[in-house]
């Protein structure tokens, strides 16, 4: 936990408080953001992720999301687009190759998307994801005697989801880029190795409604970016806005099923927002029945 605490006082800071590299890391990243920001936040098909951002690209932003995050660069970290041989409900893999040099791998293609089919949002996710894992693998200890109760052997422990409850709060407030790092889902997939179980303390520092709301965070911004057009659209001063207001989630039961709602939703009937481009290409919000939200 120690890893985990020092790493998330490196970069959970003020912008104008990170150091030189951390800074030009996050302009670049920014900078790619703004001119892929209508393919982030459009319709794309769940195959051909290489095609979407190249292998090349993807190593330029794993290296910056390293320097920004974890404040190295690592020569010995490498990532490939793998085949799609994964189980199903698995993006990617990380883990140590020989000489202790480490990769990230990662699907070509995925079944479903919490992010309304915005793929290339679905993508950072999985790369922020198995970023954390690689840290913690490379910096780690395994010979401490909490390695166990931390880290655990599926690599899912309370150092993972605090760590990553990090990364993923602060990659939006950095780019205002919705990610969600499959927290609560690793948390459901090995619930039955977890031990002890996870305190009240840990409930609260891992901050599991805050990856519930991404989907909705999404939404809102796929339809703010809609409504006003890509010249006019401010992404930071949107996110930051939201995120100020945070909305509430609460269950309720449709169809027999247990879903998460927002209350205060933006939209009427239940109805929230999709993307379509004009002629022109200009991003255009249409409203669908995509996600029913609560009045």
């Amino acid at each position: 936990m120690h890893l985990a605490r020092q790493t998330i006082a490196y970069f959970d800071k003020d912008e104008k408080d990170l150091n030189d590299m951390q800074i030009a890391a996050l302009e670049k990243l920014n900078a790619w953001r703004d001119r892929k920001i209508v393919d982030i936040l459009s319709e794309q098909k769940n195959t051909d992720f290489d095609k979407l951002i190249p292998q090349e690209e993807m190593r330029e932003i794993l290296r910056w999301i390293n320097q920004l995050f974890f404040g190295y660069d690592s020569s010995r970290l490498d990532f490939r687009w793998a085949s799609d041989d994964f189980p199903e409900h698995v993006g990617g893999n990380a883990g140590k190759r020989k000489l202790y040099k480490y990769r990230i791998n990662l699907k070509t293609s995925l079944k479903s998307s919490a992010m309304l089919g915005r793929w290339i949002l679905e993508i950072l996710s999985c790369l922020l994801h198995e970023a954390v894992h690689i840290h913690q693998q490379y910096h780690g200890c395994d010979s401490c005697l909490s390695a166990e109760w931390n880290c655990m052997r599926h690599g899912h422990g309370r150092a993972f989801q605090l760590l990553a409850s990090r990364v993923e709060s602060c990659f939006v407030r950095f780019t205002g880029l919705p990610v969600m790092l499959v927290r609560y889902g690793s948390i459901e997939e090995h619930w039955a190795k977890f031990w002890p179980l996870p305190s009240l303390h840990d409930w609260e520092e891992w901050r599991l409604e805050d990856e519930l709301l991404m989907p909705f965070y999404a939404e809102y911004l796929i339809w703010e970016f809609g409504r006003c057009g890509n010249g006019e659209f401010r992404i930071m001063e949107f996110a930051e806005k939201w995120w100020a207001g945070k909305p509430s989630l609460e269950t309720v039961v449709v169809d027999g099923e247990e879903r998460y709602q927002v209350r205060g939703g933006r939209q009427e009937d239940g109805r929230c927002c999709d993307l379509h481009f004009d002629e022109d290409g200009e991003p255009v919000a249409t409203l669908s029945t995509a996600r029913k939200m609560v009045d």
